[in-house]
């Protein structure tokens, strides 16, 4: 314990402006690798358990992402409206705004980057 509670002094309580620029290169390359392993994890997971959402080319099937948040994110990467068609009492009802924007937008800006 005396060990441990040691190496967290000498580790976390150290002056970043007297760090090397290699070992500041060598802790963000850690960094880096950790990030990759854990996402590459987090996807593997998801596509366990959500296989719905994902063709088998690793793409983003937009409608059935679930929580009524798929029609508007289809029509809002595919068509650029913020809107969805509902069905009420057999009716289309267009909805200009049945979900608060955020969470759409941010998905709308991950995908201006890719669809995977």
């Amino acid at each position: 314990m005396i060990l441990l509670k040691n190496l967290l002094k000498k580790f976390l309580f150290i002056n970043v402006n007297n760090l090397k620029q290699t070992n500041i290169f060598i802790l963000y390359s850690i960094f880096l690798i950790f990030i990759v392993i854990l996402s590459i994890i987090f996807y593997k997971n998801f596509i366990f358990l959500y296989p719905h959402i994902i063709d088998d080319d690793a793409n983003i099937i937009y409608k059935n992402i679930p929580f009524e948040y798929g029609k508007l994110l289809e029509n809002l990467v595919f068509n650029n409206k913020y809107s969805s068609t509902i069905v009420i009492l057999g009716n289309d009802v267009e909805f200009y705004q049945n979900r608060m924007p955020i969470l759409p937008f941010i998905f709308y800006a991950i995908s201006l980057v890719s669809y995977k």
